[in-house]
């Protein structure tokens, strides 16, 4: 039977992370859950702490998500991996499922997410390439945690991105049409938001270079199955 650890990196999430836990919590594909707490300065760590199903690991400074990541895949035992972001609305159970199935039966080797406020070309082309929310198998990180690690904040994805080429997997793209990420202007406020954006794609080309996300995005369709 195939296993799967949830890992879900967070960072002052107070107010949305509830609904994410309640929706993974006694889910009956999953059969770990990790939270992994970057540094949080608000109430998060005391929310995640009243789920005694839940594994709390804090970092007490914020180091980003590719290191958060990387500590709960250390820290995880089950043969596949489900990422989640913290920040979710609208996630549902079905969700899950519907982003675990076709790994687990042999349709595709990885999952990937495209959630209802998807940027309009990823809908178009069909596909996130940066899509936090996805499912793989552990063996994928278990050669490159030192790597990811060393990563910048937001390049990890795009280093998957990398992984998942390389190995030539499967990919299966599962539409979230009732799921959004709020927009980090929407979080943190219009130019907050807007610097979080520029840091974002800096990050992507410090890890794949300029060109590095279009070649990502041709190859990745060429890998999409049905």
């Amino acid at each position: 039977m195939k296993t799967i650890s949830c890992i879900i990196p967070t960072y002052n999430e107070e107010s949305r992370i509830e609904g994410v836990l309640k929706v993974v919590i006694g889910h009956p594909l999953i059969n770990e859950i990790i939270v992994v707490d970057d540094g949080s300065t608000d109430n998060t760590q005391n929310i995640v702490k009243k789920y005694k199903e839940v594994s709390l690991i804090v970092h007490h400074k914020n180091l980003g998500k590719s290191r958060a990541i990387s500590t709960g895949i250390e820290k995880s035992k089950e043969e596949f991996i489900l990422l989640l972001d913290a920040d979710l609305i609208g996630l549902t159970p079905i969700n899950i499922t519907y982003l675990i199935e076709p790994v687990f039966q042999g349709i595709s080797d990885v999952t990937i997410s495209l959630r209802k406020n998807t940027p309009w070309l990823w809908k178009i082309i069909g596909l996130d390439y940066i899509s936090g929310e996805r499912v793989l198998p552990r063996k994928l990180f278990i050669d490159s945690l030192k790597k990811i690690k060393s990563l910048p904040g937001f390049g990890l994805e795009s280093f998957i991105n990398k992984k998942i080429i390389l190995n030539k997997f499967k990919i299966k793209v599962v539409i979230w049409n009732n799921v959004i990420s709020p927009y980090k202007a929407t979080k943190y406020g219009f130019w907050t938001g807007i610097k979080s954006e520029i840091k974002m794609y800096t990050a992507i080309i410090k890890t794949i270079g300029f060109y590095g996300p279009f070649y990502q995005i041709i190859k990745m369709l060429f890998l999409k199955v049905k």
